[in-house]
């Protein structure tokens, strides 16, 4: 006997449902997406004087007003939101990478928050992303909107890692392995080490900070700040302040106590020009 038309909706409704519930766990299993805190990582962050119930606050406390609404509104204005020109890129040859780092000062900007600085001796890369895609896979998300000044395959040469957050325009898989195989540095905020294990980053390279938290890279200072974004901004030796994407609640003058003067200051997003 059949069914009756409205028990066979049900039947196919709930079928669907099924059918997009294991896709989306399937999807959210792969690594692109990172891992969980999990253990004695969890417990470290529950140290953390930030860690309220169950995650990062800011203080003060930051309330959230996402007014979807507005912003879908303002979004559809017709701004003009890419470049309508070719960005000019000037390359980085790799033999660069492969010398020594002279003394001094230099910062190369790959768009974005990916900037390499030369300091002191030492080469250190801020939220490196030369993936094509900023996306946890690579077939559909938002596109680069120039090529690197390197191939990600070239990338060498780079003592340490700053990561000032994991949202995927910051966090890349590709680039973290990267240089994870070629034995680099990962300073990031409590968590993060989740997804670079999930990478398969060894546990030695991974050094996680709460903020105020310091630590030290062949005689420069990696300083962990607070910032309203989720995770942090760093302080790097000579006194230079890598913030990204960042309501900064950071008063100037106790950073000043703290840190002493700036030198370099990485200003807030370039819009339209993010690489």
């Amino acid at each position: 006997m059949p069914l009756p038309r409205s028990a066979r909706i049900f039947r196919a409704v709930a079928l669907l449902v099924i059918a997009l519930g294991a896709a989306a766990w399937l999807l959210l299993r792969l690594p692109g997406f990172g891992g969980v805190a999990d253990g004695q990582r969890l417990e470290h962050m529950r140290q953390s004087p930030a860690y309220v119930q169950g995650r990062f606050e800011n203080s003060p406390p930051y309330v959230t007003d996402l007014a979807v609404l507005e912003n879908f509104r303002l979004y559809t204005q017709g701004q003009v939101r890419e470049p309508r020109f070719t960005i000019p890129v000037l390359p980085l040859a790799p033999e660069r990478l492969r010398s020594p780092v002279q003394p001094g000062l230099r910062a190369i900007w790959f768009g974005h928050a990916s900037v390499l600085l030369e300091i002191d001796g030492v080469r250190i890369m801020t939220d490196p992303i030369l993936s094509e895609r900023a996306s946890p896979v690579q077939l559909v998300g938002p596109k680069r909107l120039h090529p690197p000044p390197i191939a990600l395959e070239q990338l060498a040469g780079i003592d340490a890692v700053v990561i000032s957050h994991d949202h995927y325009d910051h966090l890349d898989m590709a680039t973290v392995r990267q240089l994870a195989r070629q034995g680099t540095r990962f300073h990031v905020g409590l968590g993060i080490g989740a997804h670079l294990e999930r990478w398969g980053v060894p546990l030695a390279q991974i050094h996680e900070m709460g903020w105020w938290q310091q630590a030290d890279v062949r005689g420069v200072r990696i300083h962990c700040l607070p910032a309203r974004l989720f995770m942090l901004e760093a302080k790097i030796g000579r006194n230079l302040l890598f913030s990204r994407e960042s309501r900064l609640k950071l008063d100037f003058l106790d950073l000043r106590r703290r840190g002493g003067l700036l030198e370099l200051r990485k200003p807030r997003r370039e819009r339209g020009l993010s690489g």
